[in-house]
């Protein structure tokens, strides 16, 4: 099961700067200031460690940590 914590670690893979501390299930990837290449670095660095291809038409979806962890998990 992936975890918050592994999503973390896999943006930090992707070279996007986030505090543990500002990283909540329910926090959204605008709040952290992330633009779509950055969240798309974070999608690409999910497929590379967790085999978990995400399709572009499933973007706009997984805005949240909270909906990538129910979509990971269920993919994974």
């Amino acid at each position: 099961m992936v975890t918050l914590e592994k999503l973390v670690e896999l943006m930090a893979q992707a070279d996007i700067s986030v505090a543990k501390d500002d990283v909540a299930p329910e926090t959204t990837f605008s709040e952290l200031g992330l633009d779509s290449l950055d969240i798309f670095n974070f999608f690409v660095e999910i497929d590379n460690e967790l085999g978990v291809a995400i399709p572009d038409e499933d973007f706009e979806q997984l805005n949240s940590f909270a909906t990538l962890l129910d979509y990971v998990n269920a993919k994974a």
